[in-house]
């Protein structure tokens, strides 16, 4: 693939990426929610009840930068979120189908 078709893709995805937040969470969720937002629901996807620090160490930001995008989707409908039966401190993270199902119909 070549840069220029790269940029083109990168471009569709971006931009159907802000309408879908835009019609499935509230301005104030969506707002600060960017590629790196997309990023962090593309890895949940692809590796359910992932925990926390699983998806800020894989992605390279911050656990505090994750926490906080992973609230505003969880808040959003679009993540949700549940303490681990094995480890009371660990928080499981998995895509609601609304997520996935954006995610399937991406072209």
């Amino acid at each position: 693939m070549n840069a220029a078709d790269f940029f083109d893709k990168y471009t569709v995805i971006e931009i159907s990426w802000k309408e879908f937040l835009k019609k499935n969470l509230s301005y104030r969720n969506s707002s600060a929610l960017g590629m790196t937002a997309l990023r962090i629901c593309y890895y949940i996807t692809k590796h359910p009840d992932c925990s926390l620090k699983e998806v800020a160490i894989s992605l390279a930001i911050s656990l505090g930068s994750a926490s906080q995008m992973v609230q505003a989707m969880t808040i959003g409908g679009i993540l949700k979120c549940t303490t681990d039966t094995t480890d009371r401190r660990r928080i499981s993270i998995t895509p609601l189908p609304i997520l996935t199902d954006f995610f399937n119909n991406l072209h």
